[in-house]
This record gives structure tokens, sequence and C-alpha cells, in this order.
């Protein structure tokens, strides 16, 4: 789903940049096919982003914010994390400590997005 988001992101002339760094085979041929930005590292991704916007597969959410909170301390930048992914309640807490102890915002989302209208996307958030 995230491969969705970013496109219609891009289309609307924003510039979506990731970090492809130890991410499937399947991930990489569709950012490309997407044309997002590869950055080198998670560092380098957080340093050139405004927003950071999580969508992957529930396993993975806390174990990424905290990646992400990682490179956000290494790299002294605090933009927002918006983490987009279906987890508990008890993890969204998680996340979001995670994500708060480096001083960044945190903002539970969830996107919406129908690939019979395109695009036709819609974010909810609580901050």
């Amino acid at each position: 789903m995230g491969h969705s988001v970013g496109r219609a992101l891009g289309e609307h002339g924003l510039d979506v940049i990731t970090c492809l760094a130890g991410r499937s085979d399947r991930t990489r041929k569709l950012a490309k096919l997407r044309r997002f930005r590869d950055a080198p590292s998670l560092e380098a991704m957080v340093s050139e982003a405004d927003l950071v916007v999580a969508i992957l597969p529930p396993s993975a959410a806390l174990k990424t914010a905290r990646q992400v909170a990682e490179a956000m301390a290494s790299a002294g930048k605090k933009h927002p994390y918006t983490d987009c992914n279906a987890v508990s309640p008890e993890t969204t807490q998680r996340i979001g400590k995670e994500i708060t102890r480096v001083g960044a915002n945190y903002i539970d989302g969830a996107e919406l997005f129908s690939l019979s209208q395109d695009p036709f996307w819609a974010w909810v958030c609580e901050a």
C-alpha cells in the first residue's frame, strides 16, 4: 500500500524519498517503478525529508520506528513521524514513545486508499 500512497504523492508534485536498505526485491522494484528517491541510509533519508510516513507490514512497525528514531538522533533531525500501520493501541503507544524520546512529534495515522479512484486517498490522523 505504501507504494500506492507514494505514487499519489509524487503525482501531486511531492518528492518521495525512501531508504531501501534491507528491503525486499519487490519493494525495490515498486519504488523504482514509482520513481522514489532511494537514500543510502535512514540518516540520509531523515536529513532530507520534511515528514516521515511509515506504511509497511504491521509486524515491522515498532522495529522501524526504533530505527528511524535512532537515525533522527544521529542526524540531529526531528521531523514529524506518521505511523499509518494497522497496529494495536499498545503498539502505537510504544511507537510514539520511541519517536518522542528523541524530540520528534508522533502522529498516529491511518491511510484510506481506493485503487478504483486514481488517486483517491485521505489521511486520518490523531496527534
